[in-house]
């Protein structure tokens, strides 16, 4: 890999570098990060979408004026990373008239395929895994429930499309890989969700978050958002595919009830501002708290 890099990127004075686990490549005081990919078209644009703006990681073209190299029969790309970090990422609009490849603003058809193929799924698992079993049924009703909140109530025609992280990680925040085209109201959801499950989070933080919000279809889209459990469907991912054990889902099993009255605070914030704004009737009443 070394001498690949070095060839390809003109570097003579090269390093591998572990920061947090995590192997780069060192350079002249520079830290790179050398990625394999999976798809030319939509990586591309990922590079044509981040290139213009100075927080973003980087890609870098080789000496074949390429942003692609070939190492073991496989692409890569070379990523400059610029360490730079905000409390919440940036938000980037783009232009709606354009249609991109990294499109994502289906939310009901992606979210409606992936509850079909984990029902389908846990079936063939029941009885492996004892705390999928217990709390699976409830987090595939919290999925269908925010399917149906966004079919009802979204208005397409008040599209605003942003960029968005495919995952809210703070060190991926500006790693060109990690993006995609969505809705502006998407990282403001998974940000929450992130300083729920990180226990960042208190009545400021959230009210300070939610004045980010324009009008009432930006809010509807938001508890759409929030009421997808796709933390819980990432673990349950890796645990089928045993990249963690079982236990890696108590924590968001022990915390079920915390969440629902977040869920409830933060309706109750939107409603002051939006009377209008649709209840979702398992939640009306919870109680609601100041932390």
């Amino acid at each position: 890999m070394i001498n690949t890099i070095k060839y390809n990127y003109n570097f003579n004075d090269i390093c591998f570098v572990n920061m947090n686990n995590k192997y780069y490549i060192k350079n002249q005081g520079k830290l790179y990060e050398f990625s394999p990919i999976n798809n030319i078209e939509t990586v591309y644009e990922e590079y044509l979408i981040t290139k213009q703006y100075k927080e973003f990681d980087q890609i870098i073209i080789n000496k074949n004026k390429k942003i692609f190299t070939e190492y073991n029969n496989r692409l890569y790309v070379l990523i400059e990373k610029k360490n730079i970090e905000h409390e919440f990422p940036i938000q980037r609009l783009l232009n709606n008239n354009i249609k991109y490849l990294l499109d994502r603003t289906n939310w009901n058809i992606l979210w409606s395929r992936k509850v079909d193929y984990i029902e389908y799924q846990s079936l063939h698992i029941k009885g492996k895994y004892e705390f999928i079993d217990e709390s699976i049924d409830y987090y595939l009703g919290m999925a269908e429930t925010a399917i149906n909140y966004f079919k009802y109530n979204i208005n397409d025609n008040q599209k605003e499309l942003s960029i968005s992280r495919r995952r809210m990680i703070k060190k991926e925040y500006y790693n060109p890989l990690n993006i995609i085209v969505d809705y502006s109201i998407r990282d403001i959801a998974e940000y929450l969700k992130e300083i729920f499950w990180t226990k960042a989070y208190n009545n400021n933080k959230i009210k300070n978050v939610l004045n980010k919000i324009k009008n009432i279809n930006e809010c509807r889209l938001l508890y759409a958002r929030l009421l997808f459990p796709n933390y819980y469907f990432d673990q349950y991912e890796k645990i089928i595919n045993n990249i963690c054990t079982q236990e890696e889902l108590k924590q968001y099993i022990n915390r079920v009830d915390e969440y629902e009255k977040y869920l409830s605070t933060i309706f109750y914030i939107l409603k002051n501002n939006y009377k209008n704004l649709i209840e979702i009737n398992w939640l009306h009443n919870i109680q609601t708290f100041t932390k």
